[in-house]
């Protein structure tokens, strides 16, 4: 999970039904992507690579290398100056954390690193 303070932030990450993204332009709302599936039903106890990709105004969901979902949008992401928060949602009124691992985080600014099918990395960067 990708969340800034409070309920809104420009990129969502989350287990629901399903792997699934937001990705919102302003402070309260998702209307760049909302419940925009990665993976269906993922698997417990299994690494999965996940990639959210924006080229300019294109965006790419991959799931172990390959493309998931594809959409357009020009709207830019929303920026906070609150906090980055990785693997935990804070809002106001409670706090929700990851029952799982993350292991080789990054984000890359100016270059959308896939734009197709890739074989992702199989050691750390």
């Amino acid at each position: 999970m990708i969340f800034n303070n409070y309920v809104y932030a420009g990129v969502v990450i989350q287990y629901a039904n399903g792997i699934i993204a937001y990705i919102g332009s302003g402070a309260s709302n998702w209307d760049i992507a909302v419940d925009k599936k990665i993976a269906n039903s993922p698997s417990t106890n299994t690494w999965y690579h996940i990639a959210v990709v924006r080229d300019n105004t294109n965006f790419y969901y991959f799931l172990n290398g390959t493309v998931t979902s594809q959409f357009t949008d020009s709207k830019s992401i929303y920026y906070s100056n609150n906090a980055l928060s990785i693997g935990t949602w804070l809002t106001s009124y409670s706090t929700h954390y990851i029952n799982g691992y993350i292991q080789n985080f990054r984000i890359v600014k100016g270059k959308a690193l896939w734009t197709n099918n890739f074989t992702p990395p199989n050691k750390p960067y």
